[in-house]
Protein backbone atom coordinates (compact mmCIF):
# COMPACT_ATOMS: atom_id res chain seq x y z
CA UNK A 1 0.00 0.00 0.00
CA UNK A 2 1.34 3.47 -0.79
CA UNK A 3 0.14 7.40 -0.80
CA UNK A 4 -2.82 9.42 -1.18
CA UNK A 5 -2.03 13.19 -1.12
CA UNK A 6 -4.14 16.69 -1.88
CA UNK A 7 -1.99 19.55 -3.28
CA UNK A 8 -3.27 22.92 -4.54
CA UNK A 9 -1.93 25.26 -6.77
CA UNK A 10 -1.45 28.01 -5.87
CA UNK A 11 0.21 26.73 -2.64
CA UNK A 12 -2.66 26.54 0.75
CA UNK A 13 -1.25 27.41 3.99
CA UNK A 14 -1.47 23.95 6.05
CA UNK A 15 -2.15 22.73 9.15
CA UNK A 16 -5.51 23.93 9.79
CA UNK A 17 -7.74 22.79 12.69
CA UNK A 18 -11.06 23.43 11.87
CA UNK A 19 -13.45 21.92 9.29
CA UNK A 20 -15.79 23.42 7.64
CA UNK A 21 -19.68 23.36 9.25
CA UNK A 22 -21.48 20.48 7.77
CA UNK A 23 -23.77 22.58 5.81
CA UNK A 24 -21.47 25.65 4.32
CA UNK A 25 -22.77 29.35 3.65
CA UNK A 26 -22.24 28.87 -0.45
CA UNK A 27 -22.95 32.57 -1.63
CA UNK A 28 -20.71 33.50 1.91
CA UNK A 29 -17.73 31.58 1.15
CA UNK A 30 -17.66 32.85 -2.61
CA UNK A 31 -18.49 36.15 -1.67
CA UNK A 32 -15.10 36.23 1.07
CA UNK A 33 -12.81 34.24 -1.20
CA UNK A 34 -13.74 36.40 -4.04
CA UNK A 35 -13.79 34.16 -6.90
CA UNK A 36 -10.03 32.90 -6.34
CA UNK A 37 -9.26 29.91 -8.35
CA UNK A 38 -6.80 27.01 -7.03
CA UNK A 39 -5.99 24.32 -9.03
CA UNK A 40 -6.50 20.72 -6.87
CA UNK A 41 -4.54 17.47 -7.65
CA UNK A 42 -4.65 14.36 -5.72
CA UNK A 43 -1.53 12.72 -6.13
CA UNK A 44 -2.35 8.39 -5.78
CA UNK A 45 0.71 6.09 -5.70
CA UNK A 46 3.43 8.67 -7.64
CA UNK A 47 0.31 9.40 -10.12
CA UNK A 48 -1.43 12.88 -9.99
CA UNK A 49 -5.28 13.83 -11.30
CA UNK A 50 -6.74 16.73 -11.60
CA UNK A 51 -8.79 18.77 -13.70
CA UNK A 52 -9.05 22.73 -14.22
CA UNK A 53 -8.70 25.36 -11.61
CA UNK A 54 -11.82 25.88 -9.95
CA UNK A 55 -13.38 28.38 -7.38
CA UNK A 56 -12.63 27.86 -3.60
CA UNK A 57 -16.23 26.64 -3.39
CA UNK A 58 -15.57 24.22 -5.48
CA UNK A 59 -12.91 23.36 -3.64
CA UNK A 60 -14.21 22.72 -1.08
CA UNK A 61 -17.51 20.92 -2.38
CA UNK A 62 -15.03 18.43 -4.62
CA UNK A 63 -13.49 17.32 -1.16
CA UNK A 64 -16.76 17.28 1.10
CA UNK A 65 -17.96 15.34 -2.07
CA UNK A 66 -14.86 12.45 -1.85
CA UNK A 67 -15.10 12.35 2.00
CA UNK A 68 -18.74 11.67 1.95
CA UNK A 69 -17.77 9.33 -1.13
CA UNK A 70 -16.24 7.10 1.45
CA UNK A 71 -18.06 7.50 4.57
CA UNK A 72 -20.84 5.37 2.30
CA UNK A 73 -18.11 2.50 2.31
CA UNK A 74 -19.06 1.23 -1.25
CA UNK A 75 -17.45 1.53 -4.56
CA UNK A 76 -18.07 4.70 -6.39
CA UNK A 77 -16.18 7.85 -7.96
CA UNK A 78 -14.38 11.05 -6.90
CA UNK A 79 -15.28 13.76 -8.70
CA UNK A 80 -14.08 17.36 -9.85
CA UNK A 81 -16.17 20.44 -11.14
CA UNK A 82 -18.65 17.20 -11.23
CA UNK A 83 -16.12 14.72 -13.61
CA UNK A 84 -15.21 11.52 -12.63
CA UNK A 85 -11.05 11.86 -11.91
CA UNK A 86 -11.31 8.55 -9.96
CA UNK A 87 -13.04 5.19 -9.69
CA UNK A 88 -12.78 3.85 -6.34
CA UNK A 89 -13.21 0.33 -4.87
CA UNK A 90 -13.27 -0.19 -1.25
CA UNK A 91 -11.28 -3.31 -0.42
CA UNK A 92 -10.83 -4.64 3.63
CA UNK A 93 -8.75 -1.77 5.23
CA UNK A 94 -7.72 -0.30 1.57
CA UNK A 95 -9.22 1.98 -0.68
CA UNK A 96 -8.25 0.86 -4.65
CA UNK A 97 -8.04 3.77 -7.31
CA UNK A 98 -8.52 3.31 -10.81
CA UNK A 99 -9.03 5.53 -13.55
CA UNK A 100 -12.41 6.03 -14.96
CA UNK A 101 -11.11 5.31 -18.65
CA UNK A 102 -9.68 1.98 -19.34
CA UNK A 103 -6.09 1.65 -18.02
CA UNK A 104 -4.26 -1.36 -16.60
CA UNK A 105 -3.45 1.44 -13.46
CA UNK A 106 -4.60 0.64 -10.29
CA UNK A 107 -3.28 1.42 -7.19
CA UNK A 108 -4.20 0.62 -3.20
CA UNK A 109 -4.09 2.92 -0.56
CA UNK A 110 -5.03 2.23 3.47
CA UNK A 111 -8.33 4.28 4.15
CA UNK A 112 -6.81 6.00 6.88
CA UNK A 113 -4.46 8.07 4.88
CA UNK A 114 -6.84 8.31 2.27
CA UNK A 115 -9.42 10.46 5.02
CA UNK A 116 -6.39 11.74 7.00
CA UNK A 117 -5.37 13.66 3.49
CA UNK A 118 -8.80 14.73 2.56
CA UNK A 119 -9.44 16.11 5.94
CA UNK A 120 -6.51 17.77 6.04
CA UNK A 121 -6.98 19.62 2.94
CA UNK A 122 -10.39 20.57 3.83
CA UNK A 123 -9.31 21.82 7.13
CA UNK A 124 -6.53 23.88 5.47
CA UNK A 125 -9.11 24.93 2.43
CA UNK A 126 -11.63 26.15 5.37
CA UNK A 127 -8.13 27.72 7.58
CA UNK A 128 -7.93 30.03 4.69
CA UNK A 129 -11.41 30.62 4.24
CA UNK A 130 -11.63 31.84 7.74
CA UNK A 131 -8.31 33.94 7.60
CA UNK A 132 -9.78 35.70 4.55
CA UNK A 133 -12.86 36.41 6.61
CA UNK A 134 -10.56 37.54 9.18
CA UNK A 135 -8.36 40.17 7.54
CA UNK A 136 -11.87 41.70 5.53
CA UNK A 137 -13.19 42.32 9.37
CA UNK A 138 -10.15 44.03 10.37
Amino acid sequence: MTTFTVSFEPELPSGGETSPPEQPDWSRIYEITGGLEYHMTYHVCDQAFGYYPTDVVGLLSDLIGAKAELDRGQDGAINMSGYTILVVEISGTGIVFSEPSPSTWRCEVQTIFVREALDQALRDVWSFVTSLDQSRSS
